[in-house]
């Protein structure tokens, strides 16, 4: 019989998880504040996208399956992060790849330049593979082995030996809804960071190191996304012209655009289907050689 179970969360029951709860995503977030959302907006720049009140970000997530044959499989999750989003690569602010590193900081941000955006979701860390020979579930028995990922990537810009190789494509955004702190709440995105109505913000990751235990080498595997393939308008989908307002043309005239269309900007096209495909797999042995 195939046996599933899933993580339990530290919170009583299904009816603590709410949208007051919630973070910005829609992950659990563990906080006491009715308008703290971890959220880019004027109220809350400070904490945007901390990690610090995620208490239980793995949640109803897959925790373990157990096979007919004995083999045992159990994964272990972390928060995502993310480092960039569209138009970042190609347009940095204030000198930053990384825009919200700026707000957290109030704009001090020496020595800040290589940390990470958290939210979006969850991302596997670890699995424990056991293959039904084993006495017991742990890295310990010869019959089971480990498989561990890696997110990270170097960023030479900033001689960080490491930085997370998260990008996400659109950047969410909930502002207060107390009446006292919503008159002063705003937006703080960049606008090649915002989406339309039905677009749903989803981390991709430009490199993903998979090492298989000890003594079993791994592999590196590289992903196209919105740092490798961004829309040519920096970032920017004209979503104000197609509802037939004063678009992006106005905006990119004399800087991005050589030509302007209905759409605001002549080569505003979306190119998010080029994104989330494996181009590199790197292969090492044990002794790191490729």
């Amino acid at each position: 019989m195939l046996v599933i179970s899933l993580a339990s969360a530290q919170f009583q029951t299904a009816e603590d998880y709410y949208r007051a709860n919630s973070d910005v995503f829609g992950l659990f977030y563990n906080t006491s504040d009715d308008d703290d959302f971890n959220s880019p907006s004027a109220s809350q720049p400070i904490l945007s996208f901390d990690e610090s009140k995620y208490s239980s970000p793995e949640a109803f997530m897959l925790k373990k399956v157990t096979y007919p044959s004995g083999m045992e499989i159990r994964w272990d999750y972390e928060l995502d992060d993310w480092y960039t989003s569209r138009g970042d690569a190609e347009q940095p602010y204030q000198g930053l790849l990384n825009y919200y590193t700026y707000w957290r900081h109030n704009g001090n941000t020496e020595g800040f330049e290589c940390e990470s955006n958290y939210g979006g979701g969850v991302r596997v860390n670890q699995e424990l593979v056991c293959n039904g020979f084993h006495s017991s579930v742990s890295t310990t028995d010869p019959n089971c082995y480990t498989i561990t990922y890696d997110y990270t990537m170097p960023e030479p810009l900033y001689d960080c030996v490491s930085r997370s190789s998260g990008a996400i494509d659109f950047v969410p955004v909930r502002q207060a809804t107390d009446r006292g702190i919503a008159e002063a709440d705003y937006d703080i995105r960049r606008p090649s960071h915002k989406g339309g109505p039905y677009t749903a913000a989803s981390v991709l990751y430009n490199r993903v190191t998979v090492s298989k235990g000890e003594g079993r080498g791994k592999q590196v595997f590289y992903y196209t996304t919105v740092d490798s393939n961004p829309e040519n308008t920096y970032g920017a989908i004209d979503f104000k012209a197609m509802d037939g307002e004063s678009g992006l043309g106005s905006y990119f005239e004399g800087k991005y655009c050589d030509s302007y269309d209905f759409f605001g900007c002549e080569a505003a096209v979306d190119e998010s289907w080029q994104r989330g495909l494996e181009y590199l797999v790197e292969t090492y042995d044990a002794n790191g050689k490729l």
